[in-house]
């Protein structure tokens, strides 16, 4: 779908039906209801807020819904800008390509963009579309953007553990080998399967998911905002949360052999308008970053997936039999 597309897709339904009709939204007020489509930064702000005011699982809908809806607000003023400066040939540059999918994210990461998820993919895609339109057109650029990133992630393990019970391998092993092992209490033990997933389209060179370069293209250039957690574990001192773009997440801390110390840490847990950034004095130590509790495979369209077929193993049932010393019981009769 065209950027102009999906720009008159998305006001038709934050429109239909009016804010003011839609009992989803009915609980942030009339007042707010009435100043979404004219402010709706002052209602994100407002959203956000109540989003924090208590324990997540408490937080109403109606501020989820809120917070949504003036996030794809914000989303059609700056895409509107853009193609306005673009007819008067007065807007090159991706900027408000960044601002579109902040907006998009944190509206998926703080609230799920409850009942706008659809609508929300869509942007992603009609987005992804857009830079691939635009990628012929600076090829120095992107040239020069590709040799910055190696083939792969780095693998390297510093040290290696002893393994002093390694667990048996096979390789193509057949569905009933596989079936008399698992069925046999004696041979009911790990095993390593090698080579059973060589098929997965993650493994081809040109989409693998080791690839920095295909990671990249499929988060809109590294654009996509992803949760960060900071820190070995969270019972540890400094230990904190942040939200980063994919870019940085990656060149920060997976491609990068020393991670930054903890006297660099910045939190993220203000306000999607604030400026203020929190840390944690003192503690010069090295960071692990990463996406604990992150699904980023969510945000990989679903032509670069494949679903594993659906098959369960197991024993036949045990026929069913009564001792001798009991009663059969009778068949009860269908009651319908």
């Amino acid at each position: 779908m065209s950027l102009r597309g999906i720009l008159a897709r998305t006001r038709t339904e934050l429109l239909s039906p009016s804010p003011l009709d839609d009992t989803s939204l009915l609980g942030a007020g009339r007042a707010a209801l009435i100043l979404l489509p004219k402010d709706p930064q002052t209602c994100l702000r407002l959203a956000y807020q109540q989003l924090h005011a208590v324990p997540y699982r408490e937080v109403k809908t109606c501020w989820r819904r809120l917070y949504t809806d003036a996030a794809l607000w914000i989303v059609l003023e700056v895409v509107a800008e853009h193609l306005q400066k673009q007819t008067e040939e007065e807007d090159s540059d991706e900027k408000w390509v960044d601002r579109v999918v902040k907006e998009l994210d944190m509206a998926l990461i703080l609230t799920g963009a409850v009942a706008r998820e659809d609508l929300v993919g869509e942007w992603f895609e009609a987005l992804e579309a857009f830079l691939s339109s635009q990628a012929p057109e600076r090829p120095a650029k992107r040239r020069k953007f590709a040799n910055q990133l190696p083939e792969t992630f780095p693998d390297g393990i510093r040290r290696k553990p002893v393994l002093k019970f390694p667990i048996p391998r096979s390789r193509d092993l057949s569905l009933s080998a596989f079936q008399a092992k698992v069925s046999n209490p004696e041979t009911q033990t790990p095993l390593i399967i090698e080579r059973a997933i060589d098929h997965w389209p993650a493994f081809d060179d040109d989409r693998a998911w080791k690839n920095p370069a295909y990671l990249m293209r499929k988060t809109l250039n590294g654009r996509r905002l992803v949760p960060v957690e900071i820190g070995r574990s969270y019972t540890d001192a400094g230990w904190a949360q942040k939200i980063l773009s994919f870019a940085d997440f990656m060149h920060t801390y997976m491609l990068t052999p020393d991670p930054p110390s903890n006297s660099n840490f910045h939190s993220s847990a203000n306000p999607p308008d604030s400026e203020q950034q929190n840390s944690t004095p003192g503690v010069n130590t090295p960071q692990k970053g990463y996406l604990a509790q992150h699904d980023l495979f969510a945000q990989i369209p679903p032509s670069a997936l494949t679903s594993p077929p659906r098959l369960l193993l197991h024993r036949p049932a045990t026929p069913l039999s009564n001792p001798s010393h009991i009663k059969p019981v009778d068949t009860l009769d269908d009651p319908c």
